[in-house]
Order: C-alpha cells, then sequence, then structure tokens
C-alpha cells in the first residue's frame, strides 16, 4: 500500500481557502477536495463524494463510524490514483458540528494546514459577500457595483474572528494535528514561495501547482467599498492596514 500523506486544512471563512485547497492537490502526486464534511456541500466541486452525499447510500446511525468509514474509501480512492497526498478543508464550524471528527483525524494519522488571513480583511470580505451574494466565482469582475461596509458590524465581527481563529490553533493543538501554518498575504504575495514553505513543512517535495479557477472576488478594495476611508480607519483603529 502506498504511503499516504493526509492532510486538513482548518480555516475559517473568506480566507481563499477554496483556492488554496484546490492547488494544494494541483501538484504531482496530490490531490484534494473541498469542504468534504460541510452539511450542504456544493457536490459539483467535488471528485469524490462529500461526506453527506457518501452516508446517503448507505444508512446507518452511527455517524462517526461512518465517517471513518468515508475517510477509507476517501484515502483508498487517492491510493488508487497513485497519489503520495490528499488534502481536504475542514471550516472551524464543522469540527463543532461534528465533536468526533478530532479524534477521529488524530487516530488516522492526519496533519493539519491552519490557514489564516488578516482579520480585518477576512470580515470585510464576508461582509460584502454578504450583500453580493457572491461567495465563490471564477469571474474576476463578479462585482460589479460598489458596497457599503458597516463599521461597527466591522468592529464586532473581527473580535469574533480572531477569538475563532485562536480556538482554532486551540483544536490542533488539543488533537495533536502537527499543523504547518499558513496566511493568505503570503499566498498573494508570492505563491512560490508559499507552496515551497507549505509542502516543506508536510515533508513533500516542493512543487508549484497550476493556479486555481477561481478569482479574487476583492482585488481593489477602494474601487468596490463606497465608505473605504472609513473603512480603512476603522482598520487602522484594530491594527491593521488596508
Amino acid at each position: 500500500m502506498n504511503e499516504l500523506t493526509k492532510v486538513v486544512v482548518v480555516t475559517r471563512g473568506r480566507t481563499g481557502s477554496s483556492a488554496i485547497t484546490q492547488e494544494l492537490g494541483q501538484a504531482p502526486g496530490c490531490r484534494s477536495e473541498q469542504e468534504a464534511f460541510s452539511r450542504a456541500p456544493p457536490t459539483e466541486l467535488f471528485d469524490f463524494p462529500p461526506f453527506e452525499a457518501w452516508r446517503s447510500e448507505r444508512g446507518g446511525d452511527d455517524e462517526a463510524g461512518l465517517a471513518d468509514a468515508y475517510l477509507d474509501a476517501l484515502e483508498r480512492d487517492a491510493r488508487d490514483r497513485g497519489c503520495r497526498a490528499l488534502f481536504w478543508k475542514l471550516l472551524s464550524n464543522q469540527y463543532a458540528e461534528r465533536p468526533y471528527i478530532g479524534e477521529l483525524l488524530q487516530r488516522r494519522g492526519y496533519r493539519a494546514i491552519h490557514l489564516r488571513r488578516r482579520p480585518v480583511r477576512q470580515v470585510v470580505s464576508g461582509l460584502v459577500a454578504h450583500q453580493s451574494g457572491v461567495w465563490v466565482t471564477t469571474d474576476p469582475r463578479a462585482l460589479r457595483r460598489r458596497y457599503r461596509v458597516d463599521v461597527e458590524s466591522l468592529r464586532q465581527l473581527t473580535a469574533i474572528e480572531r477569538y475563532a481563529t485562536n480556538r482554532d490553533e486551540a483544536w490542533l493543538y488539543r488533537h495533536r494535528l502537527g499543523a504547518v501554518d499558513a496566511a493568505y498575504e503570503d499566498y498573494l504575495a508570492d505563491r512560490g514561495a508559499f507552496f515551497a514553505r507549505v509542502y516543506a513543512g508536510l515533508g513533500l517535495p516542493e512543487a508549484l501547482p497550476e493556479p486555481t479557477r477561481f478569482a479574487v472576488t476583492l482585488p481593489d478594495l477602494e474601487a468596490a467599498i463606497a465608505n473605504y476611508d472609513e473603512v480603512r480607519s476603522v482598520a487602522e483603529e484594530l491594527g491593521e492596514r488596508l
């Protein structure tokens, strides 16, 4: 049986995780899936069925046992393709919804990538996505008007995101998943250096995967946000620069 490096990308929303997870699986010998344990996964984004679709064809009440069998099948599929590494994404609300999953991943020998983003930019992205309805897109011009960002919501949600990121770090430590830290800003600044560091941290050969088909939804904040100066001022108040 081929030795398989198994990696879960643990993150929050609006961290570039769809693009990065897809790209992680596009290096030679690697493959990836998106949110394998989402309650409502977009099945069209999956090559191997996500857990909810997979279990619906099998029945049974032992969810933790079915999750274990699902990962058996997912990992076997990767090995059958001749892969050396498998990546999939886990949002922090998903491990909260499925409290068995941390122990399961630890027992199965998973590593982790803890993907973060500066929280103010992360929250701005989420607030605009709520208004526009555009969460993930392949069209770099998907946003065709300007949006106002509620700065009080920005303050409150930034505090929540900072707390949640620390909680994710504690969860990874508690389950001894050996996380490699990764930052979305580093990915945007230098893809080659970003992936070289991540693959090396996982003990995989250095590679530069093919670019994702997903587009950055807010490439120019000043053009997309009607009250940009106000948002910039609040970001500086919170210790970040836009």
